[in-house]
């Protein structure tokens, strides 16, 4: 990174945003990052307005590789929803914990397209 970023003890490793259009009808791709050899899956899926209750990210690890999925309605004031603090997700080589927060804007664009623009940060920190 040409900019050096930090606070809470935690550094700024890398930063994107990556545009993806889903279907909520079925199965879509999830936005997959790769950081140092470690692989990182963040799935959106769309829930109907009736399920708002089942919110929410879940997280697990298969195979060394780090997944989260993310139950959301689309939300309807246009706010950004998703892993907004950041969250350990491993160790690096030096020791120091690496971190992962991102968030999501949702936006329907059609019958059936949804627009979600996710930001995302890796940090390292003690």
């Amino acid at each position: 990174m040409l900019v050096k970023a930090s606070a809470n003890g935690k550094t700024l490793l890398e930063s994107g945003c990556f545009h993806n259009i889903i279907n909520p009808l079925g199965a879509s791709e999830p936005l997959k990052l790769v950081y140092d050899g470690l692989s990182i899956s963040i799935e959106t899926e769309i829930l109907p307005e009736s399920e708002s209750n089942k919110q929410g990210v879940n997280a697990y690890v298969r195979n060394g590789e780090v997944f989260f999925v993310h139950k959301v309605i689309v939300p309807i004031m246009n706010e950004a929803v998703g892993l907004v603090i950041p969250a350990e997700i491993g160790k690096k080589s030096n020791g120091l914990k690496l971190f992962l927060a991102w968030h999501s804007l949702i936006r329907k664009i059609g019958d059936n397209q949804i627009s979600v623009i996710t930001n995302f940060s890796l940090y390292e920190g003690a």
